[in-house]
């Protein structure tokens, strides 16, 4: 009788360090299905709001319903200002301060600005009170992966908007109107396909507009009004629906780039600037426009026949 060959000694540690390495290997697609699932929970959205609220300053109380109390999956989605999808999922959020109770200048100097239909507030009546803090903190809003609408304007939010939030995919508005925010536009954008409205007006923002904004392709209304911008306007907004860029220190010619692709232009606000020489007749072109607000700059007092056509 013959006995079967026993297997050798390296034989079986293969089979054991291979069998290992697949159990290894499991375990950590496991554990990565398990942190991909919970990244895209209801209740890591809930988890997000919760840290939000502890790192602003709410003497007011705009946040007092947002408590770990509420109940459920969708308790989050109970929160003021926040709004969910069927799935539970955050996709607005939308808390208005007052302004921050800022002396020199104050929420309601703000109704002097109308932006002519576009639906975005230009008043904070109602709003009792104001957030503090710094914009930093708005880190925590990129984890809010189905997120279309980050609106928390009138507010007291200092500092530099976080790069995470210039990375966010699906977001459609970003208004952050009113605040304390400083720093300068990012030279790169890395997300904001979807976007359609930026509104950071009256703020404090300073240097140039970059052309990163311009590939936003799907921007409508650009606000950067009453901020400390310079440098010049650039040619690629004509492409836009409204662009609201007054009380600046922008200078130089309306450039002609403006009125060669304008067929959506609406609303074209540069007053209060420093623009030089004439209004250029390109925008005759621009069949759509209703206002063209070019007071308070350094223009020569000619215009165009073909701008009133």
């Amino acid at each position: 009788m013959f006995s079967s060959p026993r297997p050798s000694s390296s034989h079986c540690s293969s089979v054991i360090k291979w069998t290992s390495l697949t159990q290894l290997l499991f375990l950590v697609v496991f554990v990565l299905s398990l942190s991909q699932n919970d990244a895209v929970s209801p209740n890591s959205d809930k988890s997000a709001l919760l840290r939000l609220k502890a790192s602003f300053s709410d003497p007011a109380g705009l946040l007092s319903t947002w408590t770990a109390a509420a109940a459920g999956d969708s308790g989050h989605c109970s929160f003021s200002g926040v709004l969910c999808d069927a799935n539970s999922r955050v996709v607005a959020v939308n808390v208005t301060g007052n302004g921050g109770n800022r002396t020199s200048q104050p929420c309601s100097d703000f109704a002097q600005f109308p932006f002519y239909g576009f639906g975005i507030r230009r008043t904070c009546e109602g709003s009792n009170g104001s957030l503090f803090g710094n914009v930093s903190s708005l880190n925590l809003i990129s984890e809010l992966t189905e997120l279309r609408v980050l609106s928390l304007p009138f507010n007291a939010l200092e500092g530099e908007i976080p790069e995470a939030i210039w990375g966010m995919e699906k977001l459609e508005v970003l208004d952050l109107e009113g605040n304390l925010i400083s720093g300068y536009l990012p030279l790169i954008i890395n997300g904001l396909r979807n976007l359609r409205v930026l509104n950071l007006g009256f703020n404090r923002i300073a240097g140039e507009i970059h052309s990163s904004i311009e590939s936003i392709t799907r921007l409508e209304v650009l606000n950067l009004a009453g901020n400390g911008l310079n440098g010049s306007v650039p040619g690629f907004v004509g492409r836009l629906r409204g662009v609201y860029l007054s009380f600046n220190q922008l200078s130089g010619v309306i450039p002609w780039e403006i009125g060669e692709n304008c067929g959506k232009l609406e609303h074209l606000d540069l007053s209060g600037n420093s623009m030089v020489e004439k209004i250029p007749g390109s925008l005759g072109n621009c069949g759509r426009l209703r206002t063209l607000l070019l007071y308070s700059n350094l223009l020569e007092e000619v215009f165009r026949a073909s701008l009133g056509a």
